[in-house]
């Protein structure tokens, strides 16, 4: 199983339905997504098993973890030809939000494709628009607005509420703050026929699927309508902030350093203590001080001071 982990987060690739965790992972997509927003779990497990025999692109469904306990679910595809990656659904359990959680795992995907080498022009998601937090999330997190008009399709011909006005974050390989209209008819035909219609496809009868195809068509149409030549991205930056882009063996390495730093001053301080015969309580305290004031410092100077302190608590809890 292909896999990338940091010191408290991992994210994992299932192969296939029989993939261990899979069905976990797929219950907290299925508990957290709203219905009109929620693809047949069926459907994913169908194609889970099922995409690589029939299609060169590739279906990403991935696990994420926080310290081993399975905590998150991502639907992704990865389109070859046309060299971008969607973000179907990208799902963190209720109960493990927070703690920078969201940031840590964005970062851990890109380092992901990056490792596994899903080379890739840029990225793009949907968003509802009357999901602000997660629109506010995406952006703190390098995504972009693609300022054009979108709109997510009928997830299958039962699912009425689930055609919905939409918008396409962007988060680019390089620094992009414009796209051609012929780049984002690109990004819209390939998510429509390739995506939309390729994946109903096995599910549709024939007469189902002229009916799915005329929707598409039709919302092609309302996009497509008065398109500008070139389309702005607003919002959107290369580098994920500072936080997630969390380079793990640098933050180890910097914690490391910042540990010894603090041995060396609680061992000087013990002889310095002794000298002047201070009692061991009174060192204590003195330490305690002297390291508060550190962090107080080091946190205002580089603004990862609070987050080594968490790891270092995290190394001596585990020490412990």
């Amino acid at each position: 199983m292909k896999y990338l982990s940091s010191p408290q987060y991992t994210i994992r690739l299932f192969k296939n339905s029989k993939s261990e965790d899979f069905i976990e992972a797929l219950s907290i997509y299925s508990e957290e997504m709203p219905s009109e927003l929620r693809t047949s779990s069926n459907e994913i497990i169908y194609w889970i098993d099922n995409y690589s025999k029939l299609y060169k692109d590739q279906l990403l469904i991935f696990g994420f973890y926080e310290n081993d306990k399975l905590i998150g679910f991502s639907q992704c595809v990865y389109f070859s030809e046309k060299k971008f990656i969607t973000i179907d659904y990208f799902v963190i359990s209720s109960t493990h939000r927070g703690n920078h959680s969201f940031q840590m795992i964005v970062a851990l995907l890109k380092d992901f494709l990056k490792t596994y080498e899903f080379e890739y022009n840029f990225i793009v998601t949907e968003v509802e628009l009357k999901n602000k937090s997660l629109f506010q999330l995406l952006k703190i997190n390098g995504f972009g607005e693609i300022k054009s008009k979108y709109f997510q399709p009928y997830l299958g011909n039962n699912n009425h509420d689930s055609l919905i006005e939409a918008k396409l974050l962007y988060f680019p390989a390089y620094e992009d703050k414009i796209i051609s209209k012929e780049t984002y008819k690109m990004i819209i035909e390939t998510l429509y026929d390739n995506h939309y219609i390729r994946w109903y496809s096995g599910f549709l009868s024939k007469k189902e699927m002229k009916e799915y195809e005329k929707m598409i068509n039709n919302l092609k149409i309302k996009i497509f309508n008065k398109l500008h030549n070139q389309i702005n991205i607003t919002g959107g930056k290369k580098s994920i902030n500072d936080y997630s882009e969390f380079d793990t063996q640098k933050e180890i390495k910097l914690t490391a350093i910042i540990l010894s730093i603090i041995c060396i001053f609680a061992f000087f301080t013990l002889i310095l203590g002794k000298s002047f015969n201070m009692t061991t309580s009174q060192i204590v305290i003195f330490i305690i001080i002297d390291l508060a004031m550190f962090f107080l410092v080091y946190s205002l100077v580089s603004k990862k001071g609070i987050e080594q302190f968490k790891l270092l608590l995290k190394l001596f809890y585990k020490v412990k």
